[in-house]
């Protein structure tokens, strides 16, 4: 959490002060906006960056990646909805 928090944190305050030092001023709420969706971001490059990197090392080791579950919300919280709502009346294993 920590490798994605950081560079996105760090990416804005550099960002914010090479604008500062060319005299362009940044407004209170773009610096917000920009803040706030730095994090998100960064953690979807990451998220996609991996899956790429891994496929490319199954592709070279001549190996299947794991199957996935596809939900139809976003981070398949359906599918964990679905579980919580089992979990009170059926056995899960």
């Amino acid at each position: 959490l920590l490798s994605v928090i950081f560079p996105a944190a760090s990416f804005v305050i550099i960002i914010k002060r090479l604008a500062s030092l060319q005299g362009f001023r940044v407004s209170p709420w773009l610096f917000s906006v920009v803040a706030l969706g730095a994090v998100p971001l960064g953690f979807s490059a990451y998220i996609l960056a991996d899956e790429i990197s891994q496929r490319r090392k199954a592709a070279r080791l001549g190996a299947r990646l794991i199957p996935r579950v596809q939900g139809k919300w976003p981070g398949n919280l359906d599918k964990m909805v679905n579980i919580v709502l089992r979990s009170e009346n059926e056995y899960l294993g």
